[in-house]
């Protein structure tokens, strides 16, 4: 199990209490290197000492103690009188913190990369900034700074400005919110998330996984979408494709999922009877051959002669007794041997293609035609996109042309 950090117990401080005040002796229980680090971010300040503390672990058990400065020293005494002997107390038994939700901001923007607004605004919700999110574009960010009741985070939400050159809007909360069902709709609507801090602050940090908070929004069918933006998600029968600024819907299919996968694994070469078993899951055990591309008898006859170039140059080395270039020849003849070995069979001659590969590589290329043919009877440019960018073969690989990442959800 996580231990708490600091920086987490902070957040849940500032999300139950207005105004909090965290003690001295409460942070001596998370490790030491931690106050440090937020007094230098400015989130955690010292303020004024506390006029009232709880009794300290060396005092007997009772009520808080009001704190009395004496020329003695410092002391806790007992509200009333109560016959008790004043107890001696240290500057660490008074010391406490203020929460600066201003330096909790900058932090943020600074560990997410987000675009300080042009205006803050008070209250318990406050602007953050704008965040871009590649393959997506652009979340106007906000944090929830203050405890609320079901019906001010109702009104906090409402009040939120429309965004107008961004996507969508994000609040950042310090501990995870239940959402009322009659809310939950409207905010599907309005295109605004909630997005809790506490599992990054569980962390010891405040960076928030973005990819993972807008693919929430990626796959919806219909309103804006930016150009850049790049999404494939399975909804019942269907698939929605989002390309190029247009949603499109696609019928659900083996190829389709093929395709799924190859976006998934973008830039890896993937067997064709690995994404075949990996797609359709029917459990059987087969024997597949070495899976290595098939060599042509060309490629193999070149393999052969350089084969025979490094063993003359072996021979050569061992005549001259040079011993690093006998190793370094050596490592280059092992190579090789493997590679034609693999390539080869009984006689030296190019390795047959098995029987399950040829059907595997068959069967998952028609599949994936019959899927591009489908995407591109409703999404030209989306169709156009994929025949040029998977390679279709024994191996097979999705190749991106863009920086921009595709959003893919199974199910």
């Amino acid at each position: 199990m996580t231990e708490p950090t600091l920086l987490a117990q902070v957040l849940t401080r500032l999300s139950r209490q207005k105004s909090p005040l965290v003690s001295h002796r409460e942070i001596t229980c998370f490790p030491p290197g931690e106050l440090p680090a937020l007094l230098s971010d400015g989130i955690l300040r010292e303020s004024a000492h506390a006029s009232e503390v709880p009794r300290p672990p060396h005092a007997d058990h009772g009520e808080d103690l009001i704190v009395s400065h004496t020329s003695r020293g410092i002391f806790g005494v007992a509200e009333g009188g109560d016959f008790l002997q004043p107890v001696p107390l240290s500057e660490d038994d008074i010391r406490q913190y203020e929460i600066s939700i201003e330096a909790l901001v900058a932090r943020l923007r600074r560990e997410n990369s987000i675009l300080m607004a042009e205006s803050a605004r008070g209250g318990p919700v406050r602007v953050v900034g704008t965040k871009r999110v590649p393959g997506f574009g652009s979340a106007e960010v906000h944090l929830l700074a203050e405890p609320t009741t079901p019906p001010e985070l109702e009104a906090a939400l409402r009040g939120l400005p429309r965004a107008t050159s961004c996507d969508l809007r994000v609040l950042l909360t310090c501990e995870p919110i239940p959402v009322p069902p009659t809310l939950e709709a409207w905010l599907d609507t309005e295109r605004l998330l909630l997005e809790s801090l506490d599992e990054a602050a569980a962390r010891g940090g405040l960076a928030l996984n973005w990819g993972r908070i807008v693919e929430r929004l990626a796959f919806a069918v219909g309103g804006r979408h930016p150009t850049e933006r790049r999404a494939l998600q399975r909804v019942g029968a269907t698939w929605a494709l989002v390309y190029e600024g247009e949603a499109r819907t696609v019928p659900d299919s083996l190829g389709m999922a093929y395709l799924a996968r190859l976006l998934i694994q973008a830039g890896t070469e993937i067997h064709c009877t690995e994404l075949r078993d990996s797609v359709q899951g029917d459990g059987q055990r087969r024997v597949h051959s070495q899976r290595v591309k098939q060599m042509s008898e060309q490629d193999l006859a070149e393999r052969k002669e350089q084969l025979r170039e490094i063993r003359a140059d072996l021979e050569k080395a061992r005549k001259n007794h040079d011993i690093a270039q006998v190793e370094k020849l050596s490592a280059a003849e092992s190579l090789l041997l493997q590679d034609i070995g693999a390539a080869t069979g009984l006689g030296g001659c190019p390795r047959e293609e098995s029987i399950d590969v040829k059907h595997a590589r068959q069967s998952v290329a028609a599949a994936l035609d019959r899927a591009l043919g489908a995407i591109e009877r409703s999404h030209v440019l989306a169709g156009s996109h994929f025949r040029n960018s998977i390679e279709v073969g024994e191996f097979l690989c999705y190749r991106a042309d863009s920086a921009y990442p595709w959003f893919v959800r199974l199910r």
